[in-house]
């Protein structure tokens, strides 16, 4: 149940409203008062009840946790626990995918968890034990100001941060390698190609968010202009090797059959209309 309570998250806002509204129905039932239309009074009922929003106990939930897992108060699930294979109908390798939100951690700049690195965290941690020991008579001492709880989370943070950005690093995709496609390593691909099928994804996005005819104009122009400039920047490529090889031919006869055996059976690259055009 700590586990599952504290992976579940939602992330979307209309989710998110939509389950604070069934706590809000909830407060409402408990108090008996389903009249009241005063600004702020889930607010004032809330407050009555001691009960804190969804979105704040979440993030307790997390951290409670981790701590919780730093002590060894709770066993750690290996990382096969909760992967499992992505679902598909493709002959490729299905790659895996994580069960849980990956951005659930408090800090989004730490790379995920890694069990090898994990002493280290602790080491790390281990040696911030006064600074946790002082936010704890903090918390003792303060008011139950929103801003003195607020400041005391974020000192928290900071200290979990610190002591995870050593052992994991930090992520981000100016650190982490950008893997590219099969096609973006193809010799033919030039950069206006992947500028216009950047301009396609980005008119798909926009059409699959609102369904209108004019984002479903732009939709269709943007891949016609896509296929339209991979045939172009193909037959090009096509044109300039022939051209390479009759030239080739004529004054290096050695050369000529060395450009020939890179297109043996073995190593040809054979472009076809499908793998041209996959969107």
């Amino acid at each position: 149940m700590e586990y599952g309570a504290t992976i579940w998250n939602l992330y979307l806002k209309g989710d998110i409203e939509k389950l604070e509204k069934i706590q809000n129905r909830a407060i409402r039932f408990i108090k008996k008062d389903y009249k009241s239309r005063n600004p702020g009074p889930i607010t004032s009922m809330r407050k009555d009840l001691e009960t804190d929003p969804l979105e704040e106990r979440r993030t307790s939930l997390r951290l409670i946790l981790m701590y919780k897992v730093v002590e060894g108060l709770v066993p750690s699930l290996p990382p096969n626990s909760f992967l499992k294979y992505a679902k598909t109908k493709s002959q490729i390798k299905p790659k895996q995918y994580q069960d849980h939100q990956t951005t659930n951690l408090v800090n989004r700049h730490v790379s995920k968890w890694k069990m090898s690195r994990s002493d280290k965290f602790v080491e790390n941690l281990n040696m911030k034990e006064e600074n946790i020991k002082d936010l704890c008579n903090e918390v003792d001492n303060c008011s139950s100001e929103e801003h003195d709880i607020d400041g005391i989370l974020s000192k928290l943070e900071n200290i979990f941060s610190e002591a995870a950005i050593k052992p994991f690093g930090k992520s981000g995709r100016n650190n982490e390698q950008k893997e590219k496609s099969d096609r973006n390593n193809e010799i033919w691909f030039t950069k206006l190609c992947d500028e216009k099928r950047k301009k396609f994804h980005n008119a798909k996005k926009k059409y699959n968010k609102d369904k209108s005819s004019a984002n479903r104009e732009s939709l269709r122009f943007a891949r016609k202009s896509y296929k339209k400039e991979l045939s172009r920047s193909f037959a090009n490529h096509q044109l300039n090797l022939e051209k390479e090889l009759r030239q080739t031919s004529r004054n290096n006869t050695k050369e000529f059959w060395n450009i020939l055996n890179k297109f043996s059976k073995k190593t040809k690259k054979r472009y076809t209309y499908t793998n041209r055009y996959t969107l």
